[in-house]
């Protein structure tokens, strides 16, 4: 629900431009201004968005893994309603998982057409992830995304499967790589590769010994690489 939203219209023959749009929703606010030509449908829109809560977010409220902070964007856009050419740039800010600090994170998104480009990196404290992809705004959206990561913080992965049996801190570095439509993710396929990985589970602390290679699957998971050794085991 919008709390409050208003913008000032102007129509002069067949072009019309809006100014000053405001919406606000508790916190989360839009502003932005733009134009549009009747005939021709070539548009121009520039908009910007402040502390949009993630939990809100709808992918990410049926995720077993309790994620917050924030979310800042802004966003150009330009061309035809049918041939759109976008540039956005996303912030994550202060995220959390399972509310364990993280940090912000930065995607960059640009469109043409139905072509999509994204490029993201992290500011976390001690870790790194770096994304990188292509996804087809058509038909189910098939896309090809890469992930890279060191350091990263696994707590909340494993607590959320593991539940009480993580007893320490967990880290990993490595990659995946994400293939499939984003419109139907139980065809989405995931390909891993971790370099390096730390856990304690039941107070054994544990790391792998050689890569771990798996795949995930039309819901199935296969591992192909998997050799775990730990202290005074």
């Amino acid at each position: 629900n919008i709390d409050s939203a208003s913008a000032s219209l102007a129509i002069n023959g067949a072009q019309a431009t809006f100014k000053d749009l405001r919406i606000s929703r508790g916190s989360s606010h839009i502003n932005g201004e733009g134009t549009y030509d009747l005939f021709s449908q070539h548009f121009q829109l520039r908009l910007t968005g402040t502390d949009f809560d993630l939990a809100e977010l709808s992918p990410l409220e049926r995720s077993r893994i309790k994620i917050a902070g924030k979310l800042d964007f802004s966003a150009q856009a330009s061309g035809t309603t049918q041939q759109p050419d976008v540039t956005a740039n996303l912030r994550l800010r202060n995220i959390t998982l399972n509310e364990e600090m993280l940090g912000d994170f930065l995607l960059d998104a640009v469109s043409h057409g139905p072509n999509l480009h994204l490029s993201g990196h992290s500011e976390f404290k001690s870790a790194d992830l770096v994304v990188d992809g292509n996804v087809l705004l058509r038909d189910q959206w098939p896309a090809h995304i890469d992930l890279r990561f060191n350091h990263l913080d696994v707590d909340s992965f494993l607590v959320s499967y593991l539940h009480g049996h993580v007893t320490g801190h967990s880290a990993a570095a490595g990659s995946l790589l994400l293939e499939g439509p984003l419109r139907n993710l139980d065809q989405l396929s995931v390909v891993g590769n971790l370099t390096d990985i730390y856990a304690e589970v039941e107070k054994v602390k544990l790391r792998n010994d050689g890569p771990i290679h798996f795949v995930i699957s039309q819901r199935a998971l296969k591992v192909e690489n998997f050799h775990i050794v730990g202290e005074n085991v």
